[in-house]
């Protein structure tokens, strides 16, 4: 079940939350952001929605490439990060994270409304994106041939939704490493921020 928060024109938040599916009530908004994808020839990346979809059944989308890419981002965090908050956030985030549920990590470090975080939340689908595309253009990866269900772990659902083609399986692990690479740089600025901030209080509390 996912929840949406509620926003004003103005992108203000509210304390409205609805679940996924209900309808948005009037006047007040939720956020999104799209990713459209172009070839050189200025060809649109876009994929058809099933039918037994209960939004939009059969309607082409743009979306592609997932909410972030952040499934080895929780990985490196919860053993990694020098920040004790994401140790402990990086560790409460994997287990979703593995079923591509990754609200903890995107409320919780957090990255809405965090212009550090902002930037490698969109480059790194766009980067899966199209190496996946490319991989499939080339041969490297089957084509899918059916939609399995969006918590598949990753390379599983690659696997099985492109009919057993191991390239597909290996190209989807490629596309999680090529994402914590975008993400690398930003989360380490990140970690490097709230650590200095611990041990200021720290410092602060042992001296009162």
């Amino acid at each position: 079940m996912e929840k949406w928060n509620l926003y004003t024109i103005d992108r203000v938040i509210t304390n409205r939350v609805i679940t996924r599916g209900d309808d948005i009530p009037k006047n007040l908004y939720h956020l999104v952001v799209h990713v459209c994808i172009f070839n050189a020839k200025n060809q649109m990346l876009i994929q058809q929605r099933q039918t037994f979809k209960k939004g939009w059944p059969n309607m082409w989308d743009v979306t592609v490439g997932g909410s972030g890419a952040t499934l080895l981002l929780c990985i490196y965090i919860a053993f990694r990060a020098k920040s004790e908050q994401l140790r402990m956030l990086g560790k409460a985030s994997m287990g979703p994270a593995i079923f591509n549920i990754n609200e903890p990590i995107i409320f919780g470090l957090p990255i809405v409304y965090n212009p550090i975080l902002t930037i490698p939340f969109i480059l790194a689908p766009v980067v899966s994106a199209s190496i996946g595309y490319w991989a499939v253009q080339l041969g490297i990866a089957g084509k899918a041939i059916a939609q399995t269900p969006w918590p598949t772990p990753v390379g599983l659902g690659a696997y099985v939704g492109s009919g057993g083609s191991l390239g597909a399986f290996i190209v989807a692990i490629i596309c999680a490493v090529a994402a914590f690479v975008i993400w690398y740089p930003f989360i380490r600025m990140y970690d490097t921020k709230l650590h200095k901030e611990e041990m200021e209080m720290a410092a602060e509390s042992a001296i009162s």
